[in-house]
């Protein structure tokens, strides 16, 4: 990290900012949308932290923040697991079961527990009682079966 640390103060000091985010377009493709981003500094002085955000024309970052819907530089409790309850009760709900077949369940069952908590479960340990909640949306949806009633006439 003290050699990015140093090639960024170099870059700053020689006015260098510009060059990069050009290159890193021409290498990419992709363009650096300033006024979205933010600089953060994990063990360096304030004062330092910004003079980068002035020199590179962005925001000063402070922790915890989200990421990607991910929150990063807090502690990962039961409370800041609620967004992800939140999700997979929002695609899981039970008026969607009714809707669609056994099958169709299984589907969206294995595309909502595999894709929406990976990001989350990829970087924290999930707490005991998170996959019990999660189990339950799971099961909840998955048994529900509504089977109309026919009248047969005879």
């Amino acid at each position: 990290m003290e050699g990015l640390h140093l090639a960024l103060n170099r870059a700053v000091e020689s006015n260098y900012i510009r060059g990069i985010k050009e290159i890193f377009y021409l290498v990419s493709g992709l363009r650096i949308n300033v006024a979205k981003s933010h600089i953060f500094g994990i063990g360096v002085d304030s004062a330092e932290v910004c003079s980068y955000a002035a020199a590179t024309s962005t925001r000063v970052g402070s922790f915890p923040t989200k990421y990607l819907g991910i929150p990063i530089g807090s502690n990962m409790k039961h409370s800041n697991w609620d967004s992800l309850v939140d999700k997979f009760r929002n695609k899981l709900s039970s008026w969607k079961a009714s809707l669609i077949s056994s099958g169709g369940r299984l589907t969206l069952v294995k595309s909502v527990m595999g894709n929406i908590g990976i990001c989350f479960m990829s970087l924290f340990k999930c707490p005991e009682k998170v996959l019990i909640v999660l189990e339950s949306i799971r099961a909840r949806f998955f048994g529900v079966v509504i089977v109309p009633l026919r009248k047969f006439h005879g």
